[in-house]
Parts: structure tokens; C-alpha cells; sequence
């Protein structure tokens, strides 16, 4: 089985009992770093998700990034979407890098 697109951002409010998740340890191992790449369209994909989780209020300002919710150009930060988006999916997802 493998993670699919579908799988790593899941809304709160789908079920939950279909998430797969791995061992981010076991993976960083196996995975070449010839397949260690980002695409355009990933970074499109992301900034997508990100947007996502900003209107569903998953990604909130705080007081050390009281970025603009509504301001669809800038922020929130890359800490801030470290911290609330990537570090909680990643985690979820069995600890791998994003």
C-alpha cells in the first residue's frame, strides 16, 4: 500500500479509519535520495492545501505570526505552517518527511 495524494491532508471530518500510515523512520532509509524531489506541481498541490487549511481555520494567526487569513498572497509564515500543518500531517501520517 502506499500513500496516496488524498491521504496526506485529510479534512478532519472524513474517516478517519481509512488513513494509511507509515514508519517515517523505516522509509527515510529505503527511499533513494535520487527520489528526494519536488516538482512544480507539488508546490502547487501544496500551496493549495495550505490555502485549504487556512479557510477551514486548521491554520491559525498567533501572536508570533498574526498573518492575515483573508490575504490569499502573504503568509502565513513557513514556521506557522511548519508547526500547525506539516509537522501534525506528517505526524499522523507515521512521521516521514513531507
Amino acid at each position: 500500500s502506499s500513500l496516496g495524494e488524498e491521504d496526506i491532508a485529510m479534512p478532519e471530518s472524513q474517516n478517519q479509519e481509512h488513513v494509511v500510515v507509515f514508519d517515517g523512520a523505516t522509509l527515510h532509509g529505503q527511499v533513494p535520495p535520487t527520489r528526494w524531489c519536488v516538482t512544480y506541481a507539488d508546490l502547487k498541490r501544496f500551496r493549495r492545501l495550505v490555502r485549504e487549511a487556512v479557510a477551514a481555520g486548521r491554520i491559525t494567526p498567533t501572536e508570533r505570526d498574526g498573518f492575515d487569513a483573508t490575504d490569499d498572497r502573504i503568509g502565513p509564515t513557513v514556521w506557522t505552517v511548519n508547526r500547525q500543518f506539516i509537522k501534525p500531517v506528517t505526524a499522523k501520517a507515521g512521521g516521514m518527511s513531507w
